[in-house]
């Protein structure tokens, strides 16, 4: 992982528990049906869709920034 590489946040909620591979690929394909235009984040689909609620997802994205940091 030396390019900076970050996990997107979906393998990220379904590597701490949040999410299952299925909820996984179920926001994935609710995502790949929007245009571009209107393509909403992967966390805010799955807030909407209630897979996950928005603290976790804010706890859960606040938490993986802080990961990738200290790999610098």
């Amino acid at each position: 992982m030396n390019k900076r590489s970050k996990m997107k946040i979906g393998k990220y909620l379904v590597s701490k528990g949040l999410l299952s591979v299925e909820e996984e690929k179920t926001v994935a394909a609710i995502q790949e049906k929007m245009s571009p235009e209107d393509r909403e984040r992967f966390g805010k689909i799955a807030v909407e869709v209630g897979f996950i609620k928005e603290s976790m997802l804010k706890d859960a994205m606040k938490e993986k920034r802080e990961k990738e940091k200290g790999k610098g």
